[in-house]
């Protein structure tokens, strides 16, 4: 059984280039595509000073970016790059009988497969992340860790209120099928891959989160900030305190 304190970790961090794709479609919808983009700076910036302090904890974070010609893009230098959407020569074997996936490389399945396959021939165990939800914390990463190092035969999961997942890790070689069977962006997407796991792997789960889609969940942002750290007497951390000035800007003009 690999030990979680020395094991060899990754955090793969899903982005965007927010000046090649779009970004927060559906939060946009509500708020319009500039504030949108101004929160999901926001959340990169918060997940980036994140990231920055995990090799000390021994764990190896990676900007996984959507964008291949995006991959020397200045905004991602600060960390070790993946292409989410890299052909991988053993998940293209996997795939051979499903071509219709296997070229849709954008797809959020075919990239989470891709990003497992890619960083598993590197690492005893994979995590994953996206960057827009900010109540992800150290404490959270490092519980996943030490889950997943412990229970090989495992997936961990972040379930999110909304349905989907905010966090998934592993020590096992996921196979691509599990991600491509998957409905993404639905609210039984959490179910499905629960499903899909069964029964070859065992399911640990970590406390839910809310990851932010909607101009709602940015009023539970502003609130779960709020009941972290200033109702306990606490500074919120730098890092998130633009995250906050911004979700309070935004539902103040919402609520009038």
């Amino acid at each position: 059984m690999p030990d979680s304190q020395q094991s060899s970790v990754a955090l793969a961090i899903f982005v965007k280039t927010p000046e090649l794709s779009p970004v927060k479609t559906r939060l946009a919808r509500e708020i319009g595509e500039t504030q949108a983009r101004t929160f999901y700076e926001h959340a990169l910036l918060a997940t980036e000073a994140l990231a920055l302090e995990l090799p000390e904890q021994g764990i190896q974070p990676y900007w996984a970016v959507t964008e291949p010609e995006a991959m020397s893009h200045p905004r991602w230098q600060s960390l070790p790059r993946i292409c989410s959407a890299q052909p991988v020569p053993t998940l293209q074997e996997e795939l051979q009988e499903e071509p219709d996936k296997a070229a849709d490389t954008l797809s959020l399945g075919y990239r989470l497969a891709s990003v497992f396959a890619q960083l598993r021939q590197q690492h005893d165990t994979v995590m994953v992340i996206g960057s827009d939800c900010p109540q992800i914390d150290r404490q959270t990463l490092l519980a996943a860790r030490h889950l997943a190092a412990q229970n090989p035969d495992a997936v961990v999961f972040g379930p999110s209120e909304d349905g989907g997942f905010y966090l998934a890790a592993s020590s096992s070689e996921l196979p691509a099928e599990l991600w491509l069977k998957t409905t993404y962006s639905h609210r039984n997407t959490y179910l499905w891959l629960k499903q899909a796991c069964k029964p070859d792997y065992s399911i640990i789960e970590l406390p839910p989160l809310q990851d932010i889609d909607e101009l709602e969940d940015l009023m539970a942002l502003e609130s779960f900030l709020e009941q972290q750290y200033l109702r306990q007497g606490r500074s919120i951390p730098p890092p998130l305190q633009a995250l906050h000035a911004f979700t309070c800007q935004i539902n103040a003009v919402k609520r009038h």
